[in-house]
């Protein structure tokens, strides 16, 4: 019987649909207690028609950077991270989409509220019900805001969620109207980005991501590509919505067709795509605009191309890395809390997880899919790229009182390190991994 068990909820909606899961609770699994964390983030979630801000806008410190105006709580040098962070990526919409030109000069609007429940009693003065979200795009009279909060969810999670959101922000700005697939698909393919040594890296697709679209390429569960490039946003929106078994599996392959039509056969199909969106934006049909940029109408061919890159495609390893010590960092908490067991290195967390029967489940949009330990990949360093030497996942030693041993991945091109630390609040166990 099981005695241990982590699950994770990912969760996202689309258009004008606010996903609600419950953030955290306990769960009776086995001999044991375990906690079940729900993790919410929202993908494409645009509220429109709001208030007008509450005076708590007032509360919150004013700040600029290069592209956004930052209203935010958060303690003056963190910010000033976050604020780094988000104009590297800016730069990387801006570069990618230069040909799409900015309505006005204004910089855009980013909240960050240093806990949950400001950022959800913020959000509901303006007319918006952000409970258990983990942050979000929104429409006010023409101006787009885009709100998170730190405290309650991983750095990592917070920059995806930004790089995501922000995406859709950009687009609602720049781009104007855009197909489904592609607006979901390419948030997520920024969502997916890491910056390292203060360049924002994009196209990183990791070991998780791959496996689950080989799986459902493999079971045949995949949309054709028609369907995806043809379905309207109502429909769309009506599979989320409806309880649609395959509604996730829409955002993980828009994240993967996006892939592939960027970076395949030495990127010949970007250029291609960038034309496709200039013409949606201008209220050409998808199946007109797919026509006029690729030349062709057969989609069919297309989606063998595709099947074929994926099935070929290497993950990249620095996003593999920080999958890695993610479900490590889970299962080392969950030894630590619930059983007092601290491992020293590798092959004992190895034995430790497994004689526990120890996994995550992930739902990602709707989409289960689950992290054994059973699976060894968990327990190695993920493979460089070419021309780099083998990478090695350790056991760091510096550990500190009341704190379980941290772990570390070298030879990447960024060293990918898993830290603990304490909620300064609730003494809570929390870890972050860091690029250093």
């Amino acid at each position: 019987m099981l005695r241990g068990r982590y699950d994770e909820w990912l969760v996202d909606i689309c258009a004008v649909v606010m996903e609600k899961m419950m953030r955290q609770s306990e769960a009776c699994v086995g001999f044991g207690w375990a906690r079940l964390v729900v993790l919410a983030t929202i993908v494409c979630s645009v509220v429109m028609g709001m208030a007008a801000p509450t005076a708590q806008a007032g509360q919150l410190r004013e700040t600029r950077s290069k592209h956004y105006r930052i209203s935010s709580d958060l303690p003056a040098r963190e910010l000033k991270e976050y604020a780094r962070h988000m104009d590297a990526v800016h730069r990387e919409y801006d570069r990618i989409f230069v040909n799409f030109a900015a309505r006005n000069a204004d910089r855009v609007q980013l909240y960050i509220f240093e806990h949950e429940a400001d950022y959800v009693s913020f959000l509901a003065g303006q007319g918006v019900d952000a409970r258990n979200t983990g942050g979000l795009f929104f429409v006010r009279g023409g101006d787009a805001g885009l709100a998170t909060f730190v405290r309650e969810q991983t750095k990592q999670r917070v920059l995806h969620t930004l790089q995501h959101e922000g995406f859709h922000q950009f687009a609602y700005l720049r781009i104007g109207q855009m197909p489904q697939w592609a607006n979901e698909g390419l948030a997520e393919y920024f969502g997916e980005g890491k910056v390292v040594r203060g360049k924002f890296r994009l196209g990183l697709a990791t070991e998780g991501k791959i496996l689950a679209m080989r799986e459902a390429i493999g079971a045949g569960q995949h949309f054709p590509i028609r369907q995806l490039f043809e379905m309207t946003n109502q429909e769309w929106n009506a599979r989320v919505t409806g309880g649609d078994r395959r509604a996730g599996l829409m955002y993980l392959q828009s994240w993967a067709v996006v892939h592939f039509l960027v970076h395949a056969e030495g990127g010949q199909f970007a250029p291609l795509l960038e034309h496709y969106l200039k013409l949606v934006s201008k209220s050409y049909t998808p199946e007109h605009a797919f026509r006029e940029s690729f030349g062709t109408d057969d989609l069919g061919s297309l989606e063998v191309a595709w099947v074929n890159f994926f099935q070929g495609l290497q993950a990249d390893p620095l996003g593999s890395a920080i999958e890695r010590l993610e479900f490590l960092g889970e299962g080392m908490k969950w030894l630590y809390e619930e059983q007092r067991e601290t491992a020293g290195d590798i092959d004992e967390l190895k034995k430790l997880l497994r004689s526990s029967g120890f996994y995550v489940t992930r739902f990602e949009h709707g989409a289960e899919r689950r992290q054994s330990a059973s699976e060894d990949r968990w327990f190695v360093a993920p493979k460089p790229l070419q021309g780099r030497k083998s990478a090695e996942l350790v056991v760091t030693k510096s550990k500190k009182m009341g704190m379980p041993y941290g772990l570390k991945i070298e030879g990447l091109r960024a060293r990918v390190e898993l830290v603990w630390y304490r909620d300064d609040e609730t003494d809570e166990l929390r870890y972050e991994v860091e690029l250093r």
